[in-house]
């Protein structure tokens, strides 16, 4: 898997870069850490607020009912726009530095992320914010939304660092980390670092094998798994 940092600068005073613009990870890949840093131009005390956003794309959520002793699909809802990942840093809390309007309208903070029904859906909105939330515990139970606030670090006025992790189980595709510079209340410069998220070596042939020839892939997984059955049932029987 390869990570690929490609700087684009928006803002007048706030330059970013990544400690690594290209992480490539084996089988063995259990999680990375990215380092993000970057400077300001003026020495004014400043706030800043990073948000990783990953790949957007359909979630369904179902709801089970333990019936007779088995659990059942009850209901389900289908999501889109929905980031694979999400992970914010900051200089502080953000309720200390940015209006909770502002925060809304950036949706900076998973409980502020705004996932749409599929068009068409019915439910009233009592359940649809029940299924929402299910969708987050959902996310943050596999690690892919960050349950804390990660900090970013200031060295002197106007230089500042921070850490992204990055989970064994983080998904594919085309990332977004934007940098908000806040002061006083406001954004005054947003800076935004596209990067890629891909697999290399052994783990890109499967990838890329599981998903172009779907059908192919889930018939040879099923007769490995029977003959890796037929073997320990063999080695057992011996001994």
């Amino acid at each position: 898997m390869l990570l690929f940092g490609i700087s684009t600068a928006h803002g007048e005073d706030l330059a970013i870069d990544l400690s690594h613009n290209e992480v490539a990870i084996t089988t063995a890949f259990s999680g990375t850490d990215l380092l993000l840093f970057g400077a300001t131009d003026q020495n004014k005390k400043s706030d800043i607020i990073v948000v990783v956003r990953g790949p957007k794309g359909k979630e369904i959520v179902r709801h089970k009912e333990h019936v007779m002793g088995l659990w059942i699909n009850s209901g389900e809802m289908e999501f889109v726009g929905v980031p694979d990942f999400y992970t914010v840093a900051s200089s502080r809390p953000l309720n200390e530095i940015l209006p909770e309007d502002v925060l809304k309208r950036e949706q900076i903070g998973a409980h502020r992320l705004v996932f749409s029904p599929i068009a068409g859906t019915t439910m009233g909105p009592e359940k649809q914010a029940a299924y929402h939330e299910a969708l987050l515990r959902n996310k943050r139970r596999q690690g892919l939304y960050a349950t804390d606030i990660g900090d970013v670090t200031f060295v002197g006025v106007n230089l500042f660092r921070t850490t992204l992790h990055f989970p064994a189980a983080v998904p594919v595709g085309d990332y977004r980390i934007e940098t908000y510079l806040v002061r006083d209340d406001k954004i005054v410069t947003r800076h935004e670092t596209e990067m890629r998220v891909h697999k290399i070596g052994v783990e890109e042939e499967i990838y890329n094998f599981a998903h172009q020839q779907a059908w192919a892939y889930g018939i040879l997984a099923i007769i490995v798994a029977g003959l890796a059955g037929w073997v320990a049932n063999a080695i057992f029987r011996k001994a």
